[in-house]
């Protein structure tokens, strides 16, 4: 009798720990399907975040310069730009500030 009895069990947890298996690998189809389209929202993010920064630098050195190479900030903020290191607010605090810091030098230029 105690040898069935532990048939039994044994069975019942044979079958928990497939059941729990198959959960487990539901979950992680799920998660990783939903981690391929976070990246793929990131990918779309960080592309329109360069169309915006060569947008701006576009327009910085029309009303700066005109791209003549005159000495405008348009000119120089292509360095800038691409000192970022990607989308990091961080770096694009920096980049703004050494950005402001080159515009008061040239205005004291003047």
């Amino acid at each position: 009798m105690v040898a069935s009895e532990l048939k039994e069990q044994l069975d019942a947890h044979a079958f928990e720990f497939r059941r729990l298996e198959e959960s487990s690998q539901q979950q992680e189809r799920a998660l990783l399907s939903q981690v391929r389209d976070l990246n793929s929202s990131v990918a779309m993010y960080e592309g329109l975040e360069l169309e915006v920064d060569a947008a701006v630098l576009r327009e910085a050195q029309q009303t700066n310069g005109g791209g003549h190479g005159g000495g405008g900030v348009g000119h120089d903020l292509t360095p800038h730009a691409l000192r970022g290191g990607g989308s990091s607010s961080h770096g694009r605090v920096r980049q703004v500030g050494q950005i402001d810091c080159d515009q008061q030098r040239r205005r004291r230029r003047l």
